[in-house]
């Protein structure tokens, strides 16, 4: 059976792995080394070992960010809606703007 998260979980798991692999990614480049040579399933080993170990401040920083990215406020304010629903949502408010703007400038 296929688990089920929640869209807020979901945010927050996706998030934090990226963020873990984008740190990996650093500290190899740090040390000199040539991300071409290692695979992407080694990537991904090493971001888990990193997420692993620094699971608590790895899921504060991606809070965080959360909170501190408009697009990505309004899915986890919306409870988590599926992604494109948030983004038509926020089309449809993008829309809205425009238009009274136009009213305004006329």
């Amino acid at each position: 059976m296929v688990p089920i998260f929640d869209g807020r979980e979901m945010m927050v798991r996706t998030l934090t792995m990226l963020t873990a692999r984008d740190v990996v990614k650093a500290q190899l480049r740090a040390q000199g080394y040539t991300l071409l040579h290692y695979k992407a399933s080694e990537l991904t080993a090493m971001a888990k070992a990193y997420y692993a170990d620094n699971q608590a401040e790895l899921v504060e920083q991606t809070e965080q960010q959360i909170m501190a990215t408009p697009a990505f406020r309004v899915i986890w304010e919306t409870d988590g809606l599926k992604y494109e629903t948030a983004l038509a949502d926020r089309a449809r408010l993008v829309e809205d703007f425009l238009e009274r703007a136009d009213e305004v400038i006329e």
